[in-house]
Protein backbone atom coordinates (compact mmCIF):
# COMPACT_ATOMS: atom_id res chain seq x y z
CA UNK A 1 0.00 0.00 0.00
CA UNK A 2 1.40 3.41 -0.99
CA UNK A 3 0.20 6.81 0.13
CA UNK A 4 0.62 10.15 -1.63
CA UNK A 5 0.26 13.62 -0.13
CA UNK A 6 0.20 15.08 -3.63
CA UNK A 7 -3.36 15.93 -4.64
CA UNK A 8 -4.86 15.54 -1.16
CA UNK A 9 -6.48 18.97 -1.40
CA UNK A 10 -8.23 18.07 -4.63
CA UNK A 11 -9.40 14.78 -3.13
CA UNK A 12 -10.82 16.60 -0.10
CA UNK A 13 -12.67 19.04 -2.37
CA UNK A 14 -14.15 16.28 -4.55
CA UNK A 15 -15.22 14.20 -1.55
CA UNK A 16 -16.81 17.28 0.04
CA UNK A 17 -18.79 18.09 -3.10
CA UNK A 18 -19.85 14.46 -3.49
CA UNK A 19 -21.81 14.64 -0.23
CA UNK A 20 -23.09 18.17 -0.86
CA UNK A 21 -21.13 20.09 1.80
CA UNK A 22 -19.89 23.65 1.43
CA UNK A 23 -16.48 24.65 2.79
CA UNK A 24 -18.23 26.46 5.64
CA UNK A 25 -20.30 23.39 6.55
CA UNK A 26 -17.25 21.11 6.51
CA UNK A 27 -15.35 23.58 8.67
CA UNK A 28 -18.21 23.67 11.19
CA UNK A 29 -18.26 19.88 11.46
CA UNK A 30 -14.51 19.84 12.09
CA UNK A 31 -14.54 22.88 14.44
CA UNK A 32 -11.99 24.72 12.32
CA UNK A 33 -12.11 27.80 10.09
CA UNK A 34 -13.35 27.81 6.48
CA UNK A 35 -10.03 29.44 5.58
CA UNK A 36 -8.23 26.23 6.62
CA UNK A 37 -10.45 24.16 4.31
CA UNK A 38 -9.80 26.60 1.48
CA UNK A 39 -6.02 26.33 1.99
CA UNK A 40 -6.14 22.52 1.90
CA UNK A 41 -8.20 22.44 -1.27
CA UNK A 42 -5.96 25.02 -2.99
CA UNK A 43 -2.85 23.08 -2.04
CA UNK A 44 -1.60 25.95 0.12
CA UNK A 45 -1.57 23.82 3.27
CA UNK A 46 -2.15 20.33 4.64
CA UNK A 47 -4.46 19.06 7.37
CA UNK A 48 -2.78 18.08 10.62
CA UNK A 49 -2.34 14.32 10.90
CA UNK A 50 -4.41 14.30 14.10
CA UNK A 51 -7.52 15.49 12.24
CA UNK A 52 -7.37 12.94 9.42
CA UNK A 53 -9.60 10.26 11.03
CA UNK A 54 -12.35 12.80 11.78
CA UNK A 55 -11.95 14.39 8.34
CA UNK A 56 -12.35 11.03 6.63
CA UNK A 57 -15.38 10.21 8.79
CA UNK A 58 -17.13 13.48 7.94
CA UNK A 59 -16.37 13.02 4.22
CA UNK A 60 -17.76 9.44 4.45
CA UNK A 61 -14.58 7.87 3.06
CA UNK A 62 -11.53 6.09 4.45
CA UNK A 63 -8.20 7.65 5.44
CA UNK A 64 -6.63 5.44 2.75
CA UNK A 65 -8.79 7.14 0.12
CA UNK A 66 -7.78 10.57 1.40
CA UNK A 67 -4.21 9.65 0.50
CA UNK A 68 -5.15 8.35 -2.94
CA UNK A 69 -5.29 4.63 -2.23
CA UNK A 70 -7.64 2.89 -4.66
CA UNK A 71 -10.41 1.37 -2.64
CA UNK A 72 -11.14 -2.28 -2.09
CA UNK A 73 -14.90 -1.85 -2.40
CA UNK A 74 -15.75 -4.76 -0.15
CA UNK A 75 -13.72 -3.11 2.59
CA UNK A 76 -14.08 0.63 2.14
CA UNK A 77 -17.60 1.23 0.81
CA UNK A 78 -18.90 3.83 3.29
CA UNK A 79 -21.46 2.67 5.84
CA UNK A 80 -23.29 5.97 5.37
CA UNK A 81 -23.75 8.38 2.48
CA UNK A 82 -25.44 11.79 2.84
CA UNK A 83 -26.53 10.65 6.33
CA UNK A 84 -28.28 7.55 4.92
CA UNK A 85 -27.20 4.03 6.00
CA UNK A 86 -25.94 1.42 3.54
CA UNK A 87 -28.78 -1.10 3.13
CA UNK A 88 -27.52 -3.22 0.21
CA UNK A 89 -24.75 -3.42 -2.37
CA UNK A 90 -23.88 -5.24 -5.58
CA UNK A 91 -20.42 -5.14 -7.13
CA UNK A 92 -19.29 -1.50 -6.84
CA UNK A 93 -22.74 0.04 -6.27
CA UNK A 94 -24.04 0.85 -2.81
CA UNK A 95 -27.70 1.46 -2.05
CA UNK A 96 -28.35 3.89 0.82
CA UNK A 97 -31.78 4.47 2.33
CA UNK A 98 -33.80 5.16 5.47
CA UNK A 99 -36.56 2.83 4.22
CA UNK A 100 -37.22 -0.80 5.21
CA UNK A 101 -35.77 -3.35 2.76
CA UNK A 102 -37.83 -6.48 2.06
CA UNK A 103 -35.51 -8.08 -0.51
CA UNK A 104 -32.21 -7.44 -2.26
CA UNK A 105 -30.25 -9.31 -4.93
CA UNK A 106 -27.74 -8.44 -7.64
CA UNK A 107 -30.48 -6.82 -9.75
CA UNK A 108 -32.87 -4.94 -7.46
CA UNK A 109 -33.39 -3.63 -3.94
CA UNK A 110 -37.08 -3.70 -3.00
CA UNK A 111 -38.57 -1.76 -0.10
CA UNK A 112 -41.64 -2.26 2.08
CA UNK A 113 -43.42 0.78 0.63
CA UNK A 114 -43.06 -0.47 -2.95
CA UNK A 115 -39.97 1.56 -3.84
CA UNK A 116 -37.39 -0.16 -6.05
CA UNK A 117 -33.72 0.53 -6.77
CA UNK A 118 -32.39 -0.91 -10.04
CA UNK A 119 -28.65 -1.68 -10.14
CA UNK A 120 -28.49 -2.07 -13.94
CA UNK A 121 -29.80 1.41 -14.71
CA UNK A 122 -28.96 3.00 -11.34
CA UNK A 123 -32.44 4.46 -11.14
CA UNK A 124 -34.82 4.67 -8.18
CA UNK A 125 -38.61 4.46 -8.18
CA UNK A 126 -39.61 6.09 -4.91
CA UNK A 127 -43.19 5.33 -3.82
CA UNK A 128 -43.40 6.96 -0.41
CA UNK A 129 -41.69 9.07 2.21
CA UNK A 130 -37.99 8.70 2.79
CA UNK A 131 -34.97 8.68 0.53
CA UNK A 132 -33.06 6.18 -1.59
CA UNK A 133 -29.63 6.86 -3.12
CA UNK A 134 -27.45 4.70 -5.35
CA UNK A 135 -23.73 5.41 -5.51
CA UNK A 136 -21.26 3.78 -7.90
CA UNK A 137 -17.82 3.39 -6.34
CA UNK A 138 -16.32 1.58 -9.33
CA UNK A 139 -13.90 4.47 -9.73
CA UNK A 140 -12.80 6.41 -6.71
CA UNK A 141 -14.79 9.57 -6.08
CA UNK A 142 -11.48 11.31 -6.52
CA UNK A 143 -11.50 10.49 -10.24
CA UNK A 144 -14.71 12.46 -10.60
CA UNK A 145 -16.62 9.43 -11.90
CA UNK A 146 -18.60 8.48 -8.84
CA UNK A 147 -22.25 9.14 -9.47
CA UNK A 148 -25.66 8.63 -8.01
CA UNK A 149 -28.83 7.76 -9.87
CA UNK A 150 -29.57 10.46 -12.46
CA UNK A 151 -33.35 10.03 -12.48
CA UNK A 152 -36.04 10.21 -9.83
CA UNK A 153 -39.56 8.77 -10.13
CA UNK A 154 -41.79 9.40 -7.12
CA UNK A 155 -45.50 8.68 -6.68
CA UNK A 156 -47.54 11.18 -4.63
CA UNK A 157 -50.83 11.40 -2.75
CA UNK A 158 -53.57 13.81 -3.76
CA UNK A 159 -52.85 17.54 -3.87
CA UNK A 160 -54.44 20.53 -5.56
CA UNK A 161 -52.01 23.35 -4.70
CA UNK A 162 -48.32 23.73 -5.53
CA UNK A 163 -45.59 25.52 -3.56
CA UNK A 164 -42.29 25.29 -5.46
CA UNK A 165 -38.90 26.79 -4.55
CA UNK A 166 -36.00 26.18 -6.94
CA UNK A 167 -32.41 27.20 -6.24
CA UNK A 168 -30.93 25.00 -8.94
CA UNK A 169 -30.83 25.20 -12.73
CA UNK A 170 -33.71 23.24 -14.24
CA UNK A 171 -36.73 23.36 -16.52
CA UNK A 172 -40.05 22.48 -14.90
CA UNK A 173 -43.24 21.21 -16.53
CA UNK A 174 -46.58 20.87 -14.74
CA UNK A 175 -49.01 18.52 -16.46
CA UNK A 176 -52.49 17.20 -15.77
CA UNK A 177 -54.35 13.95 -16.25
CA UNK A 178 -51.67 12.02 -18.09
CA UNK A 179 -51.65 8.25 -17.70
CA UNK A 180 -53.71 8.69 -14.49
CA UNK A 181 -50.44 9.33 -12.74
CA UNK A 182 -49.70 11.66 -9.84
CA UNK A 183 -46.06 12.14 -8.98
CA UNK A 184 -42.69 13.62 -9.84
CA UNK A 185 -40.22 12.60 -12.51
CA UNK A 186 -36.81 14.27 -12.64
CA UNK A 187 -33.67 13.77 -14.69
CA UNK A 188 -30.32 15.50 -14.71
CA UNK A 189 -27.13 15.71 -12.70
CA UNK A 190 -26.69 13.55 -9.58
CA UNK A 191 -26.37 16.68 -7.45
CA UNK A 192 -29.68 18.03 -8.76
CA UNK A 193 -31.49 14.72 -8.18
CA UNK A 194 -30.15 14.40 -4.63
CA UNK A 195 -31.36 17.88 -3.67
CA UNK A 196 -35.02 17.45 -4.67
CA UNK A 197 -37.30 17.29 -1.62
CA UNK A 198 -41.08 17.01 -1.54
CA UNK A 199 -43.88 16.74 1.01
CA UNK A 200 -47.67 17.12 1.06
CA UNK A 201 -49.74 18.98 3.64
CA UNK A 202 -53.13 20.73 3.53
CA UNK A 203 -53.65 19.53 -0.07
CA UNK A 204 -50.43 21.30 -1.07
CA UNK A 205 -47.36 19.77 -2.69
CA UNK A 206 -44.26 21.48 -1.25
CA UNK A 207 -41.31 20.97 -3.58
CA UNK A 208 -37.76 22.30 -3.25
CA UNK A 209 -34.55 21.84 -5.20
CA UNK A 210 -31.71 23.43 -3.27
CA UNK A 211 -28.20 24.07 -4.50
CA UNK A 212 -25.94 23.07 -1.61
CA UNK A 213 -22.74 23.52 -3.62
CA UNK A 214 -23.45 27.16 -4.41
CA UNK A 215 -22.30 26.58 -7.99
CA UNK A 216 -24.64 27.57 -10.83
CA UNK A 217 -24.00 25.07 -13.62
CA UNK A 218 -26.37 25.02 -16.57
CA UNK A 219 -27.06 21.34 -17.01
CA UNK A 220 -29.91 19.48 -18.67
CA UNK A 221 -31.93 19.21 -15.47
CA UNK A 222 -35.65 18.57 -15.97
CA UNK A 223 -38.50 18.19 -13.51
CA UNK A 224 -42.03 17.08 -14.45
CA UNK A 225 -44.90 17.26 -11.96
CA UNK A 226 -47.84 15.00 -12.78
CA UNK A 227 -50.76 16.52 -10.91
CA UNK A 228 -53.53 14.13 -11.98
CA UNK A 229 -55.75 17.22 -12.19
CA UNK A 230 -57.75 18.94 -14.91
CA UNK A 231 -57.05 22.19 -13.05
CA UNK A 232 -55.50 23.35 -9.78
CA UNK A 233 -56.27 25.94 -7.12
CA UNK A 234 -53.11 27.87 -6.18
CA UNK A 235 -49.53 27.74 -7.37
CA UNK A 236 -46.57 29.52 -5.78
CA UNK A 237 -43.33 29.37 -7.74
CA UNK A 238 -39.98 30.88 -6.77
CA UNK A 239 -36.80 30.32 -8.75
CA UNK A 240 -33.42 31.77 -7.81
CA UNK A 241 -31.51 30.30 -10.72
CA UNK A 242 -31.97 29.53 -14.42
CA UNK A 243 -34.79 27.63 -16.09
CA UNK A 244 -38.21 27.76 -17.74
CA UNK A 245 -41.59 26.92 -16.21
CA UNK A 246 -44.33 25.31 -18.31
CA UNK A 247 -47.77 25.27 -16.64
CA UNK A 248 -49.93 22.96 -18.72
CA UNK A 249 -53.15 23.13 -16.67
CA UNK A 250 -55.28 26.06 -15.47
CA UNK A 251 -54.92 27.41 -11.92
CA UNK A 252 -57.22 29.74 -10.01
CA UNK A 253 -54.30 31.87 -8.84
CA UNK A 254 -50.53 32.02 -9.30
CA UNK A 255 -47.78 33.79 -7.36
CA UNK A 256 -44.58 33.68 -9.42
CA UNK A 257 -41.16 35.13 -8.52
CA UNK A 258 -38.18 34.78 -10.86
CA UNK A 259 -34.79 35.87 -9.49
CA UNK A 260 -32.62 34.62 -12.31
CA UNK A 261 -33.19 33.82 -15.96
CA UNK A 262 -36.06 31.94 -17.55
CA UNK A 263 -39.50 32.17 -19.10
CA UNK A 264 -42.91 31.20 -17.71
CA UNK A 265 -45.50 29.66 -20.02
CA UNK A 266 -48.95 29.45 -18.40
CA UNK A 267 -52.35 28.12 -19.43
CA UNK A 268 -55.40 29.95 -18.01
CA UNK A 269 -54.34 31.66 -14.77
CA UNK A 270 -57.31 33.56 -13.34
CA UNK A 271 -55.33 35.72 -10.89
CA UNK A 272 -51.60 36.30 -11.37
CA UNK A 273 -49.10 38.13 -9.17
CA UNK A 274 -45.46 38.32 -10.16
Amino acid sequence: MSYSIEGIGERIAQARRAIGLTQDELATKLSITPQAISKWERGAGLPDISILPELAYVLEISVDMLFGEKADRSRSMPYTFSELPLVASANSIGCYSDKTVISADEHYVKFADGSVADYATQTVTNCGEGDVRMVDFDDSIFSGNTHQATTLDTELDYFENLDITINNCCNIEIVGEQEHKRGIFASGSPQFISQIKSSIGDSTLYLTAENNSGEQVKENNRLTIYTGLAGGNDIKYRINSYGDLFIGIPFESADITVSGEGDVFANNINALSA
